[in-house]
């Protein structure tokens, strides 16, 4: 009882301290921040330097209905610990990780690659997500900024099948980090040990039934899961394995796996595409016109990003909450989702002059 009491003084009362260590080495004099949010607003800011233990000490009032986030720059790389509920004393002591940053390593691998396929009424909508995976003990920052265009490092890059178009970025992908090269999309995300995810959307154009799926990645892909609730649909792969189908959302959802033989390069074949009918044989004129206003027939792509507000992630992480407190997911996905959804939050957030929180509208 008597320790139950000193651990709550401990977050609710008076102070909370974070351990800041590079792998198992303390890191002496680096500046770090404490945010504290409620219901996604900032309420509390607080900056302290860690002593020769790599601590810092913060003094704090009521935290009740508050969480907690400490937040530093370790080699021009920003670090975000844990998230910490004012409601509940941690289970065990914060650490804050930080790591030395290297430009490349073999030990980064794309872990998983996901494909859901999907019929619009006119093309395939696509859901492709990435798990990215650093095996290594370093921060991956990227192989070196170019000097000719100014272009941030690159840390990862894989190409978009032919006939993709109307792009949405989703989850992990920012406006800053994230640009083009021809068909190929180039992250410049530092990668910190563990796994990173990224998700976007995009319509894939097809002509006939079949079609060819072809991407390549700058890192080594180990594991490619395709899904569709397309009737009569499926992919072919000399390494496809079919997995048990799954219903979802009122669909029965077939399930695939791939091995790439190649492993920075996937390549299948879409079988089953349902066929398009447009007008060709009344006012071919007007029906070409409009093709081309919409981009059905035009050759380059549409690309659009979202850069997700503030109020849409507060939104995400309210029914993530929702979907842990149902025991729908697993504690380390919730975790993995939490973490990423608030790491997109705390830039919404900088400092005055006078080292209080304002909101970015960046």
């Amino acid at each position: 009882m008597f320790i139950e009491y000193i651990a709550a003084f401990f977050l609710l009362g008076d102070a909370l301290n974070v351990e800041v260590k590079n792998l198992d080495k303390p890191v002496p004099n680096l500046e770090v921040n404490l945010l504290g949010f409620q219901d996604g607003k900032p309420l509390y800011n607080e900056k302290r330097q860690t002593n020769r233990s790599g601590t810092a000490k913060f003094e704090l009032g009521n935290a009740e209905n508050l969480t907690f986030v400490f937040r530093t720059i370790y080699q021009d790389i920003q670090y975000i610990s844990d998230f910490v509920d004012g409601n509940h004393k941690p289970e065990k002591p914060i650490r804050l990780s930080v790591y030395d940053s290297k430009p490349s390593d073999p030990r980064l691998v794309i872990r998983e690659r996901s494909l859901f396929f999907k019929w619009t009424g006119e093309s395939i909508s696509v859901d492709d997500e990435i798990i990215v995976e650093n095996n290594s003990p370093f921060t991956i920052v990227g192989k070196g900024q170019n000097d000719s265009t100014n272009a941030a490092p690159e840390t990862l890059k894989f190409s978009l099948p032919s006939g993709a178009h109307d792009l949405r970025f989703e989850l992990g992908y920012t406006e800053e980090e994230t640009r083009f090269e021809g068909n190929d999309i180039i992250v410049s995300t530092p990668f910190l040990p563990g796994l990173s995810r990224f998700s976007l959307k995009y319509n894939l154009e097809t002509k006939g039934k079949n079609a060819q799926f072809l991407s390549t990645t700058s890192v080594p892909l180990q594991k490619v899961t395709i899904g569709s609730s397309i009737p009569n649909f499926f992919p072919e792969s000399p390494s496809l394995k079919e997995e048990p189908s799954k219903f979802f959302e009122n669909h029965q959802v077939s399930l695939w796996s791939i091995t790439p033989e190649q492993n920075q390069s996937l390549l299948f074949t879409l079988n089953g595409i349902p066929r398009v009918w447009h007008w060709p044989y009344f006012l071919p004129g007007i029906t070409l016109i409009l093709l081309s206003i919409f981009g059905v027939l035009g050759s380059k792509n549409t690309r659009k990003t979202k850069k997700p507000h503030r109020k849409e992630l507060i939104e995400e992480l309210a029914k993530l909450d929702i979907l842990q407190e149902r025991k729908a997911i697993s504690a380390a996905e919730y975790q993995a989702r939490r973490f990423d959804l608030l790491s997109e939050l705390v830039p919404f957030y900088v400092h005055d002059q006078n080292g209080k929180v304002s909101e970015h509208h960046s």
